[in-house]
């Protein structure tokens, strides 16, 4: 019997380096007029309670009426003009919040997909952004390494199949363990992993937050262009660190009785080993998906450039480091099985599944585009960011480091880097040193606070039990401490031998 009275969990540093835009949403439209003008090349946000202070008479004036009427009235291009014409307005000053380079464009040139941020304005990556997509990994290589069937989970939505819930099923099976009358997020086995939000990018010498414009490809058979989509991006090249905890009480023998993850807790522990296979397998189906479109006219797209030097990159990984997408942009192929569900349900299988979802459906001849052996899917969303001078990439792509820390948690309240969990988690800079030979311990005087020893049980009493660790004393383990929880009988969690 191990006896170890604290919590045990390994938390990890996680670095993270943006090979391409990264977008997450925050949910909001910046509309122009409203949150922004452009202005010399630049779009500039604006902080509206600054920009009504500078409109507001001097202090000591009376505000009347009329002049309440005249503000309420005014559009956001109206009181910079204002300003400018009374030579109150900085450009640089308070009455913005920040400025992107660039030029919205395409089909909604006056809106803006706002990146998300916190309460400061600093743009960062949610814990829950980056979980997901480790989930979706995860459970792509467990399903094409263990060869488990695939179930699509037809929902009926308001419009028909939801599509968001096709890949519900599977992932339950993967991951949940029990499902009946109970509360099925408590018996899901990503309740072991906890991630934090990175924290937030304020680096003066480095602007992070960017505009881009999104398109699709490939462009349409007619000639026309795909509608493009503005949005706010963290740039190529931004840094982001997080932390990752791995919480090992609930693979305790306790634990195990109800819960049952059995094995599932070998694929946490391998979660970079199994991350590098998973963008091995994206990046085969991305370069053959371009390799397709030219073979049907296309014309070379740079994107595959890109890809070629993100091979490069996964050929030169160290222990600990994969490569992986996050965020709004990838599409199905990151956020579900993806490819592995078409190798794994079959051509026909996964045609009439496609069909069934209409995840390429034609508004106009009402009917799928999708076609035994075609491309899957039809279109991707690439990024191009002015500000650095590339070309349309893909979105999320990013390069991983799990790297072992210590941790020490503190309450965050109203400190900027605080989770939205209200928690924040400091980490030291220093990795963690190998653990010392453990010492001989044969007499009580040996022993030490903290210490975790085998030992077994000699005698159990309605008030814990005596265990023999080997120092020609029993200790007693008092009943409080054999287990999360109230204990009804000693007998139900130790027993005399054990």
């Amino acid at each position: 019997m191990s006896i170890d009275l604290r919590q045990e969990s390994v938390t990890y540093r996680v670095e993270m380096e943006l090979l391409s835009p990264l977008h997450v949403g925050s949910g909001r439209k910046l509309l122009q007029g409203i949150d922004w003008i452009e202005h010399q090349g630049r779009v500039y946000v604006a902080n509206q309670e600054a920009l009504l202070e500078e409109m507001l008479p001097e202090t000591g004036a009376e505000l009347d009426a009329s002049a309440v009427d005249h503000l309420v009235g005014m559009k956001l291009g109206d009181m910079i003009n204002e300003l400018q014409r009374a030579r109150r307005l900085d450009w640089y000053g308070p009455c913005f919040r920040y400025s992107l380079p660039g030029r919205p464009m395409g089909r909604t040139p006056q809106e803006i997909s706002e990146q998300i941020k916190d309460s400061y304005g600093r743009p960062y990556l949610p814990g829950s952004s980056l979980k997901g997509a480790l989930r979706s990994l995860l459970a792509r290589h467990v399903v094409a390494d263990e060869s488990r069937q695939i179930r699509i989970h037809r929902k009926y939505g308001q419009r028909g199949l939801d599509r968001r819930a096709a890949a519900d099923k599977m992932e339950q099976n993967l991951f949940v363990t029990r499902t009946s009358g109970v509360n099925e997020s408590n018996y899901d086995l990503w309740r072991a992993v906890q991630v934090a939000d990175s924290k937030p990018v304020d680096d003066p010498n480095w602007p992070a937050l960017a505009l881009a414009q999104v398109n699709v490809y490939p462009p349409r058979s007619s000639g026309r262009p795909r509608p493009r989509m503005n949005v706010e991006v963290l740039r190529t090249g931004t840094r982001l660190t997080a932390t990752l905890k791995l919480d090992h009480t609930m693979f305790t023998p306790l634990a195990e009785e109800r819960l049952r993850f059995g094995g599932r807790r070998r694929w946490l522990e391998e979660l970079a080993k199994r991350a590098q296979n998973d963008a091995k397998h994206r990046l085969v189906e991305e370069v053959s998906y371009f390799y397709e479109l030219r073979k049907q006219g296309y014309d070379k797209c740079p994107v595959e450039n890109f890809l070629d030097d993100l091979a490069d990159r996964w050929r030169d990984l160290g222990s600990g480091e994969f490569l992986m997408q996050v965020g709004w942009g990838p599409g199905w192929m990151s956020k579900t099985l993806g490819g592995t569900m078409r190798k794994e349900m079959g051509e026909k299988a996964f045609v009439k599944m496609a069909n069934d979802f209409r995840l390429a459906w034609d508004r106009h001849q009402r009917r799928s585009k999708w076609v035994k052996n075609g491309l899957a899917p039809l279109t991707r969303r690439l990024a191009t960011v002015s500000v650095d001078g590339e070309q349309s990439v893909p979105l999320g792509w990013m390069k991983v480091r799990l790297e072992h820390r210590r941790e020490q948690a503190v309450l965050g309240d109203q400190l900027p880097n605080a989770s939205s969990s209200g928690w924040r988690i400091e980490v030291e800079e220093e990795p963690v040193k190998e653990p010392a030979a453990a010492p001989v311990v044969s007499r009580p005087e040996h022993l030490q606070e903290g210490m975790v020893l085998e030992g077994t049980v000699r005698n159990v009493v309605k008030f814990g039990a005596f265990v023999d660790i080997g120092v020609g004393r029993d200790g007693l383990v008092h009943v409080s401490q054999l287990a999360e929880g109230h204990v009804g009988q000693v007998e139900d969690v130790v027993r005399r031998g054990q």
